[in-house]
């Protein structure tokens, strides 16, 4: 939800950047439904169309987040020179 408690991304499907499988002729990966109607549902379909990519960021799990991802105080990331250097 954004600030104003409303729904960010509706009743919209956005593709997420998992593969489901790979045919012929198509490339199948999943999306998921909007948080108004049912939140959160996975689904799979051929790639295409007019839903959005919604990007992935994989951090180390001793990455330290600040901010709570509003517009005025943003996720801001931190690693120190042990976690850049540890295996996770």
């Amino acid at each position: 939800q954004n600030s104003k408690g409303n729904s960010v991304t509706g009743y919209e499907w956005w593709w997420t950047m998992s593969p489901y499988s790979f045919r012929t002729n198509y490339t199948y990966a999943f999306r998921v439904r909007g948080s108004e109607s049912p939140p959160g549902e996975l689904w799979y379909c051929n790639v295409g169309g007019s839903n959005v990519v919604r990007p992935v960021v994989s951090l180390k799990s001793c990455v330290e987040v600040s901010g709570n991802g509003t517009v005025n105080d943003p996720y801001i990331p931190t690693i120190d020179s042990d976690c850049a250097l540890a295996d996770n």
